[in-house]
């Protein structure tokens, strides 16, 4: 699970006078969580489109890495309680709509990676010098690391390729966690095979 769906669920665990959380609705139906990640996505290309409009000359540090930053931590929050859900809901519906939502936008930010203009955008404003502790310096480092990873310096031939495979990769993550989380297989013990577990936990067990 995602560190943020862990704070999440820490989240969801405070008592009642705790404020609810923003992103986690137990209530949503698949088709909300459908739509939610669709809006979600929709917000994040347009805010993407208004920074590569950005003029790379410039090399605004904040505008640039601080800007892509926050737009890619606001698609996480708003897509990960449906994905969340993803993985525990009693609904195959909504763990269905939950899985599908990770899996697009997994792909949508392996495209967001494959963007030259992006890449251009932030490499201007990490050679401007506006890294100015160690933080800055690491949000540029790791940033521009995911850039490369997707072969930015690369080809473009070769990089359409490590494009595709990443994108399946992801695909074959996701099938394989729905399939594990939908396995139903059952394992029998005779009770004394049971010898050491706690009481309240053997009662929770089914009996045949």
């Amino acid at each position: 699970i995602r560190p943020l769906a862990w704070a999440i669920v820490l989240a969801a665990a405070q008592t009642a006078q705790a404020a609810p959380s923003r992103w986690l609705d137990f209530s949503l139906s698949s088709t909300a969580i459908a739509q939610q990640c669709a809006a979600a996505w929709s917000r994040t290309d347009a805010r993407l489109a208004q920074l590569a409009k950005l003029p790379a000359d410039k090399g605004d540090f904040l505008a640039a890495f601080v800007g892509f930053s926050d737009i890619l931590a606001d698609l996480n929050d708003e897509t990960s309680g449906g994905m969340f859900l993803g993985q525990v809901s009693s609904e195959k519906g909504v763990r269905d709509a939950g899985v599908s939502c990770d899996t697009e936008i997994s792909k949508r930010i392996i495209d967001v990676y494959s963007r030259e203009d992006l890449y251009k955008l932030l490499k201007a404003a990490a050679a401007a010098g506006g890294a100015v502790d160690a933080d800055d310096k690491r949000l540029v480092e790791k940033t521009l690391l995911e850039f490369k990873r997707s072969g930015l310096d690369i080809p473009a031939e070769d990089r359409a390729k490590v494009k595709e495979l990443r994108q399946k990769i992801v695909t074959l993550q996701n099938d394989f966690q729905k399939a594990l989380g939908e396995e139903t297989t059952t394992v029998s013990f005779a009770r004394e095979q049971l010898e050491g577990l706690p009481d309240d936990f053997i009662k929770r067990l089914a009996r045949e």
